[in-house]
């Protein structure tokens, strides 16, 4: 599973000395927290169990100066490592 938060850019991060781009987010909440409310909500409907999930790449991060905030999920079917 790959999950990449991105959250409400602050208005104090507006100004010229901050990034137009995505800027990581390490403000609450959580990471782990932000993940375990991904995997129960995709549960029946996506996933049967979330036990399933085997391995997680997972970032935070404020949106860009024109991006809307959202949650983008990838889940990918693996056989084997």
């Amino acid at each position: 599973m790959e999950v990449v938060f991105v959250m409400q850019r602050p208005k104090y991060m507006k100004a010229k000395k901050y990034s137009k781009q995505r800027i990581f987010h390490d403000k609450r909440p959580d990471l782990d927290n932000l993940l375990k409310l991904v995997a129960d909500g995709l549960q029946p409907k996506v996933l049967i169990d979330d036990a399933k999930i085997v391995m997680i790449n997972a970032s935070k991060v404020y949106a860009a100066e024109d991006e809307a905030p959202k949650t983008i999920i990838q889940l990918q079917q693996i056989q084997s490592i």
